[in-house]
Formats: structure tokens, sequence, C-alpha cells
């Protein structure tokens, strides 16, 4: 029998069972689709982060939700490299992390009595998106809570349907049409739909991915990064960082931060291992 090193990692907060949590298996060679999947499946939880060793890079990762594969994920890769810190596998300030989407850098912010993890995503695409009154029936509010921004597909790495609220207050009336979000997310080939309300440099979120076997993701990095590339595209941020909260309707409040890196975008945040063990490959 063979076991590997598994991990429970609230990302995107440094309080254990807040934020997003993902799980996380270390020496990852040799697994196969199904063995991952099925370690995701049963770990049960939004996305389960596979390292392993790389040609191109100086780690291999891989993402399975418990339904199936995805190219990246934001707080599934804090969750990764926390670990990976945490257990002397990272010692340097900066490394690379070999993706669906590419090769992409990360960088270890520390700070006194523990750090961060910032991912660089891939750079930006966009493609549109639904009317927007499509947009308002599939999130169950009337389309008068709808914000002035256009309703498009932006991706970082992950596309997402971005839907503009005109108020924070506007992000608790959703009542999700979760088959509709399905058909609509299909069709416009995003991974999930991604509700914002902005004030100022920061804004608050809620994610839907019933395509990705999620019905709500408690924080997205992936979907952060997208929203300010989105934002800055739309000339509605002028630079600096953006806070982006999330959770709090699951009880699960965390924290992105995102800010510009060149022609693309970074998100980062703090994270926490609450498990540790180890788990039987199938």
């Amino acid at each position: 029998m063979r076991f590997l090193p598994f991990y429970k990692v609230s990302a995107f907060s440094d309080v254990p069972y807040a934020g997003n949590p993902a799980a996380v298996v270390l020496n990852a060679e040799g697994l196969d689709d199904r063995a991952m999947l099925t370690i995701a499946r049963d770990a049960n939880l939004t996305e389960t982060c596979f390292l392993s060793s790389s040609w191109r890079a100086d780690f291999k990762a891989r993402y399975f939700t418990p339904t199936r594969e995805v190219e990246l994920c934001g707080h599934a890769t804090i969750a990764g490299v926390h670990v990976l810190v945490e257990e002397g596998m990272a010692e340097g300030r900066r490394l690379t992390l070999e993706t669906r989407v590419g090769v992409l850098d990360v960088e270890v912010e520390r700070r006194s009595g523990g750090f961060a993890v910032w991912l660089t995503q891939a750079e930006p695409e966009f493609s549109p998106g639904v009317e927007r009154g499509e947009a308002a029936s599939i999130l169950g509010v009337d389309r008068a809570e709808l914000g002035h921004l256009p309703v498009e597909v932006a991706s970082t790495g992950l596309p997402a349907l971005l839907v503009h609220l005109s108020h924070r207050k506007s992000l608790g009336k959703i009542r999700p049409k979760l088959e509709e979000i399905s058909e609509v997310c299909s069709r416009v080939g995003a991974a999930g739909v991604y509700a914002f309300a902005l004030s100022d440099s920061e804004a608050e979120a809620r994610f839907f991915a019933p395509l990705c076997g999620i019905d709500e993701d408690p924080v997205t990095g992936t979907a952060a990064g997208a929203l300010l590339a989105y934002l800055l595209r739309h000339g509605v941020f002028s630079g600096g960082r953006l806070v982006v909260r999330q959770g709090r309707f699951l009880g699960r409040e965390g924290t992105v931060y995102a800010e510009p890196c060149g022609s693309r975008v970074r998100v980062g945040g703090l994270a926490s291992t609450f498990l540790r063990g180890q788990i039987l490959v199938p």
C-alpha cells in the first residue's frame, strides 16, 4: 500500500475553518486522473490540489473538484504553497508552478508571525456574457438590483461570468437558480457566475459554480483576479490593491487581495492548516 501526505487548509484566512477550505496532496507523481478524482470526491471540498515534481517549474499543480478537473484554482494554490512552505519544501521567496494554463509565478511574502502567498495569474481574456435580464433571472434578483457595468465573461485562468450588483445588500437577495446557471455557463464557456458589488477599492462577491459540482464557493481567488482585470478593462479601478471579501453568506468569511502585475494580475492571501495526515492511494 502507498500513503501520501494529506492536508486540509483554510485559504484566504489565517483563522482555521474560515475562508475557503482546500485539500492538498503532496508527492502526487504517478497518480492518474481517476485516482485524483476519487481522492477529491472523498475529500469532499470545493478543490483538492495535487502537487508533484515538474520538468518545467519548481512544482506541478493539478486541481480537482469532487466532479471534475479544473484548469486553475486560486484558493487551492494558496493552500498548496502554504503547505510547501510549512513543510520546508519552498524555502525561497519565489517559486513557479506548472498548471494547465501555463507556468505561473508564486511569491511568498514573509511577515512577522506568518506569511502570505501571491499567485500571478494567466493573461486576462474576455468574451461576451448574456443579456442583463437573463443575468438577473438566473440569480433570482430583480433587474433593478444590477449595477451599470456589463455582464461579461472574464478569465485569468478560469472563466467566470461577472455580474455587477448595485449594492452589497443586493448580494443577500440572491436566490440562485442552479440549473439555469449551469445552462448559461455551459453556453458562454464559464465555470460559474461571480456576482459582485463595489465600494471604492473594495468588493464583496458570491460565486456559483454548479457545473463544477459547487453550488456556492466560499472564497474564489481565480474569480477575484478576473474581477480586477475586468475593472481595469472598464476603467473603474485606477490601480493599487483591490480587496475582495467573500463567504459571509456561508459563514466562512475570507479576504482576497488582487493587484496589477504588468499585463496580468496577481492574487494573494493568508492560510491556516487545520488537518495533517496521510491518505491511502486508491
